[in-house]
């Protein structure tokens, strides 16, 4: 899976992942005939049962690096996806929420905007998109799409009461309502075989293949007709990828895992974990089962769980209706703001000890740098979201120096000379002399990562000097310890 076309398939896996519950769930079953008929992937996240797992009660939780907000029980993504354009993709979501709010509660602080759309209201919100309010309790959302699509979306989700997408969607969320986790892609007459079979000609992998065998695996890849994740178990830690085919298997189940996973590395997206996948392929179905580490289920939250709009935790703090100081500040929304900073810092900074990708790490901390910029910042201290939005361009210039390394490593690996001489014949009585410059280049390597990563222990060390003078601050200023 090296070329766009497997790498598609599973970065779209990824980005399909989500919480669900179970498939006759009321409020899903009211939710599904308000997504078009168009979307090929399809999002449900139970953040209810996800809190519940937490073991935690109340509030927004910080589950596997990742917020999960208290107001919201159910949220679905539903996204249309084209290999080659994974980045432009269309998505509309729906929350629903556990409280009554109004339009304005949608409004983020700061840069949402109330706009007028033919008598409907919405909110715009210049990077996370747009929020509509369906009914009291149920908020839409849009993302990538025009105005004219975001009016379009609204009429229907207020009228169509039949369910339309895929039934393979439909299908995969039904089969997994043993999970907490699941997400779909319908993938049915996607491919091209002649593009796979250009594609899957260069890997590796397929290599020394006869062209009959290479033909058949083309066809194989090219039938595929969806894929799946689920995550399951009392800690959240039983995973499975399901991918189904239009063609038999056979004994392809390996080399399909092997695919597999070199277009997770393809994408910065590895999953260490999935390398111990026990495989079973079953007439035209291969899965890849696997237990999670603590640190896999950290990973998949932080790097595919879509980010957390900053208005479902405002919606919460609103209908709450928070004490606030004489200034506006709740300190209850400020602790749980600077401990779900706090948590996430120390997640990325404990992971990245030990990591030695570059490429993925950064991954990472842009993924935790995504998820601060979309707490909740209403009701909190002024200068506790300063330091929230410091550490967010903090990491993001981690991942800056990491991706750095990568690429000038990786600029002097390919410029390697090796400079042979040889003397006697082809018979025997050869005596080689060889000149090389990588003793040269690896010296150089490793002068890039000492460097980088004394640029990268002074931010972490900035880091924890602003967390130490913040929580003085705020102690001094309302006698509430954050830690």
């Amino acid at each position: 899976m090296t070329s766009y076309v497997m790498r598609a398939t599973t970065c779209a896996l990824m980005l399909a992942l989500a919480v669900v519950g179970r498939a006759d769930t009321p409020a899903l079953n009211d939710l599904l005939p308000r997504v078009p008929e168009s979307v090929n992937t399809i999002v449900v996240l139970n953040m209810k049962s996800i809190r519940e797992q937490s073991g935690q009660k109340g509030g927004p939780q910080i589950v596997a690096g990742s917020v999960v907000p208290g107001a919201v029980d159910l949220v679905l993504f539903a996204t249309h996806l084209e290999p080659g354009k994974l980045e432009a993709r269309k998505s509309m979501g729906l929350i629903q929420l556990n409280k009554s709010i109004t339009v304005d509660d949608l409004l983020d602080r700061p840069g949402g905007s109330k706009i007028d759309l033919g008598g409907e209201s919405a909110v715009m919100h210049p990077r996370k998109g747009y929020y509509v309010l369906l009914k009291p309790d149920l908020v839409g959302i849009g993302r990538n799409i025009t105005r004219q699509e975001l009016y379009r979306g609204i009429k229907f989700a207020r009228t169509n009461n039949k369910v339309v997408i895929a039934k393979y969607l439909t299908d995969a969320i039904e089969a997994a309502s043993g999970s907490e986790i699941v997400g779909a892609l319908d993938m049915e007459n996607m491919l091209d075989v002649k593009a796979v079979h250009a594609r899957l000609t260069a890997s590796e992998l397929l290599a020394g293949r006869d062209p009959g065998e290479l033909d058949s695996i083309c066809a194989l890849v090219a039938s595929i007709k969806g894929a799946s994740l689920t995550v399951g178990g009392r800690q959240l830690d039983q995973a499975e990828v399901r991918l189904e085919f239009g063609k038999r298997v056979g004994q392809r189940g390996e080399l399909v895992k092997s695919l597999f996973l070199q277009a997770l590395n393809d994408l910065g997206m590895a999953l260490s974990d999935f390398q111990n996948a026990k495989v079973v392929a079953d007439d035209q179905t291969v899965r890849l089962q696997v237990k999670l580490s603590d640190e896999g289920l950290i990973r998949i939250m932080s790097i595919f769980l879509p980010p957390t709009p900053e208005m479902l935790n405002a919606a919460a703090a609103a209908s709450a209706g928070p004490k606030l100081e004489s200034n506006g500040v709740s300190l209850e929304a400020t602790k749980r703001y600077y401990q779900a900073v706090s948590t996430m810092l120390a997640d990325v900074k404990r992971r990245s000890r030990s990591a030695t990708d570059y490429v993925h790490t950064a991954t990472w901390h842009e993924s935790y740098a995504n998820n601060i910029e979309n707490l909740s910042a209403q009701y909190v201290d002024p200068d506790v979201l300063k330091f929230g939005e410091a550490q967010a361009g903090r990491l993001r210039s981690i991942a800056r120096s990491l991706r750095g390394v990568a690429a000038e490593t990786g600029a002097l690996e390919e410029g390697s000379v090796y400079i042979g001489a040889a003397t006697g014949t082809w018979f025997g009585g050869t005596s080689m002399n060889v000149q090389s410059n990588i003793s040269e280049i690896r010296s150089r390597q490793a002068e890039i990562i000492r460097k980088d990563a004394t640029r990268r222990l002074d931010l972490w060390e900035a880091i924890d000097n602003d967390q130490r003078n913040l929580v003085k601050t705020i102690r001094s200023r309302y006698g509430l310890n954050l830690e």
